[in-house]
């Protein structure tokens, strides 16, 4: 398997982490999580390791795992005590702009607590794209953590009430 995480110089934030395996042509799935966690280009973590079971189990041989805050923290609730800034960090929306756009499947899997209005912010950054997630509450994805490996995958749409259908991968749905 090929391994690569990208860190800023410090190793305070991580702004993408990817895995593939196989010599074929890469087919991608990139997660887009709340915030990274201890995997780094060695070892796996625990949604890390999810991640790729879920690609494989689907068909693909390649993830990357983005974040919509790149400080590597603890606990979710670590973000909260940063600024803003600082809990996203300065090349996040980059990795995510182009780690999204390369991915023949993207999965909203961000959960439900996201801090500092950062929805909202990053409504622009997927205008347009179909996203996926496995449901969740009150509109909001569900984190790996909290779900099986037989659950199903849905649409997934920032800007409403209600998730729309697409058909990028409809055999996923079903």
């Amino acid at each position: 398997m090929k391994r690569e995480a990208i860190f800023d110089e410090t190793g305070t934030y991580r702004y993408s982490l990817k895995r593939k395996w196989g010599n074929d042509r890469e087919r991608k799935v990139a997660f887009i999580t709340l915030y990274p966690d201890n995997a780094d280009e060695i070892r796996e973590d625990y949604v890390t390791s999810k991640c790729i079971t879920f690609a494989k189990k689907w068909g693909f041989n390649a993830v990357e795992c983005l974040n919509l805050f790149s400080y590597r923290a603890q606990k979710a609730e670590d973000l909260s005590d940063l600024d803003k800034e600082d809990a996203i960090g300065a090349e996040t929306d980059r990795y995510l702009y182009y780690g999204t756009r390369n991915a023949d499947l993207v999965i909203a899997a961000w959960g439900k607590n996201v801090f500092h209005d950062r929805e909202n912010d990053i409504k622009q950054l997927f205008e347009g794209m179909d996203l996926a997630c496995f449901s969740g509450q009150e509109n909001h994805p569900s984190q790996l953590q909290f779900i099986s490996y037989d659950t199903r995958l849905m649409p997934f749409e920032l800007e409403s009430e209600e998730p729309y259908l697409f058909s990028a991968f409809p055999s996923l749905y079903r």
